[in-house]
């Protein structure tokens, strides 16, 4: 009879050899996968599933044994998405790939309900209203459709006028159209007020490209609206930045000022995203509902490698403190080094513009940056003899090297402005023209 301990060895030895051999059956047995899913399209709402699974070569499930991926990011078999795009599916078993499977992002809406956030609003080129929309489901569609006035397409989901009067509204995909709702456009106690909001920023900033974006969507919504960039630590800094940015008590990066405002005109990127300007929006409202003070109109040309700069302010009212000229000189489509994005595949952050973008923007380009001051960086002052309603201020024609700018991408900003030292409300108005045109005291 044999001896406990050899039995027992025997038992040991028996179940190694059963474990290991389990062990290679399940590294040996899969070959091959095929991944499916119950669907190939998927409504991008972002609550719409598409359940993927996969089998082996002999049609054994092994769904949860594989994992999927678009691209580099793994996915659950559970996938949704917000994006109207083909999305090409791989699942993986160790060194085993499956084929590719395509999961469409599709809206196939049967109705459209356009929704308002108000029914009137002031002619001043920014007061507001947002549009949405909504399909047969409720679902908001808004960022697939097309907003329309009449025939006229509007850049974004908001509208705004400097024309008074009623305005029909309707939103559109492919053939189907919602109903038409009316907005009221009142008038504007400022029809040619501008604002200048100035943005401190960096290649080195992360957070700077989502604030360039939301920025750059604005003045093209609305031509009421003039952007500066302001570089810091880069190739593009602007030698007076760190002045500029003391005098206006600038702390972080991006950060920024609406009119020079000290009373909230604060903005950072990761708050603010797209078409949603609630945050920046009252502060530019309230400013372009004061009455407007003066007029700033500029005449430039371009010969011999020398721009020149012609400024003229009227005045609608007497102004009894000091005021400032300031003209600055911007440039359009520098291309970036390395501009860092801090949105990449970041959690709470999937509308951004840059969430799919890589950490660094090789093909970034920087718009509206300033490049040097044409007046002192604070402005020149107008003289008091020269500032009474109804009068006009002349200054001396400003000629200025372009050297190594383009001139097709140049354009001059002039404001006039109060100091900057103890001023809640500081610029009174602005304007902005492309180098070679003019633009008068009332043009957009």
């Amino acid at each position: 009879m044999p001896k406990l301990n050899t039995l027992l060895a025997g038992a040991m030895l028996f179940s190694l050899t059963l474990f290991t051999a389990c062990g290679d059956s399940e590294d040996s047995t899969i070959t091959a996968i095929t991944i499916s899913a119950d669907s190939q399209t998927i409504k991008p709402n972002g609550s719409d599933k598409v359940q993927i699974s996969a089998v082996d070569q002999s049609g054994n499930d092994i769904t949860s044994q594989v994992t999927f991926s678009i691209g580099n990011t793994v996915i659950s078999e559970e996938f949704t998405t917000t994006e109207m795009e083909d999305f090409e599916v791989i699942g993986r078993y160790k060194t085993i790939e499956s084929n590719t499977l395509t999961i469409s992002g599709v809206l196939q809406p049967t109705s459209l309900t356009l929704s308002m956030d108000k029914t009137e609003i002031k002619a001043n080129g920014f007061s507001f209203v947002k549009l949405s929309a909504t399909d047969e489901d409720g679902d908001d569609v808004s960022r697939f459709v097309t907003f329309l006035n009449g025939s006229d397409e509007l850049y974004t989901s908001v509208f705004a006028s400097r024309v008074t009067g009623d305005f029909s509204l309707k939103a559109k995909y492919d053939n189907i159209e919602s109903d038409e709702v009316d907005i009221t456009v009142t008038q504007s106690n400022s029809q040619n007020k501008k604002i200048l909001i100035e943005e401190f920023t960096g290649e080195w900033c992360g957070w700077c490209p989502q604030a360039g974006y939301n920025l750059d969507l604005i003045s093209k919504f609305s031509e009421t609206v003039i952007t500066v960039g302001i570089h810091n630590g880069d190739s593009y800094e602007y030698s007076n930045e760190s002045g500029l940015r003391s005098k206006l008590g600038v702390t972080f990066f991006p950060d920024g000022r609406i009119s020079r405002s000290t009373t909230g005109g604060a903005f950072n990127a990761p708050t603010i995203f797209s078409a949603d300007f609630s945050r920046i929006n009252s502060d530019i409202e309230d400013y372009l509902e004061e009455e407007t003070m003066l007029g700033i109109a500029i005449n430039t040309s371009v010969a011999n490698g020398e721009l020149t700069v012609s400024p003229t302010i009227k005045f609608y009212d007497d102004i009894t403190s000091d005021i400032y000229l300031t003209v600055y000189l911007l440039e359009n489509n520098l291309p970036a080094s390395a501009q860092q994005n801090y949105f990449e595949n970041l959690d709470g952050y999937e509308e951004s513009a840059y969430y799919s973008e890589p950490a660094i923007l090789s093909d970034y380009a920087h718009d509206h940056v300033l490049r040097k001051n044409l007046t002192d960086a604070f402005g020149d002052m107008i003289p008091a003899e020269d500032v009474g309603a109804d009068m006009e201020f002349v200054p001396e024609s400003i000629v200025t090297e372009l050297g190594d700018f383009d001139e097709d991408h140049v354009s001059i900003v002039a404001f006039v402005h109060y100091d900057i030292d103890g001023n809640s409300k500081v610029i009174l108005n602005a304007q902005k023209v492309k180098a070679g045109e003019n633009i008068s005291y009332d043009d957009l």
